[in-house]
């Protein structure tokens, strides 16, 4: 099953373009940026906030996307742990309800743990990138916004 049918591509609609684009949007103005997760919303998909700006480290982040995402408890709070468990998360297994229609990642002041955490918010970006096209082999649907 597709993620996308190409009825539902007719009109641009805001979730086919930050996919088709790399599954990935940064949206530095606030109310842009609402404006985009209000459309998603409303358009079935599930929210899942963090702010960047409150991850002192490495850590601090794979912690929080793991409480976020209801990660197992065998999760091992380490990169490639993160990688693992988002590829079920791309399959469906957890993070997300069967009803809504895709997982939307709203990271809010990206750079400012980019600056205290380079290689993890670098990482970050690379593994969602890749757990997203993942998903999307399956029909499912995960996007990644930042600010």
């Amino acid at each position: 099953m597709p993620a996308w049918t190409t009825k539902e591509t007719f009109g641009n609609p805001i979730d086919f373009d930050i996919a088709r684009n790399g599954f990935h949007l940064t949206i530095s103005d606030r109310d842009q940026r609402e404006h985009t997760l209000t459309w998603l919303q409303d358009h079935g998909y599930r929210l899942v906030r963090f702010d960047a700006s409150l991850w002192a480290d490495e850590p601090d982040m794979l912690t929080e996307i793991g409480t976020a995402l209801d990660f197992p408890d065998y999760y091992g709070v380490n990169l490639d742990a993160l990688n693992d468990c988002l590829s079920d998360v791309a399959e469906h297994d957890y993070g997300w309800k069967g009803d809504e229609i895709g997982l939307v990642l709203v990271v809010t002041a990206f750079e400012a743990f980019h600056r205290v955490a380079p290689k993890a918010a670098s990482s970050l970006l690379s593994i969602l990138a890749g757990q997203s096209l993942y998903a999307a082999l399956f029909g499912n649907r995960i996007l990644t916004i930042t600010s």
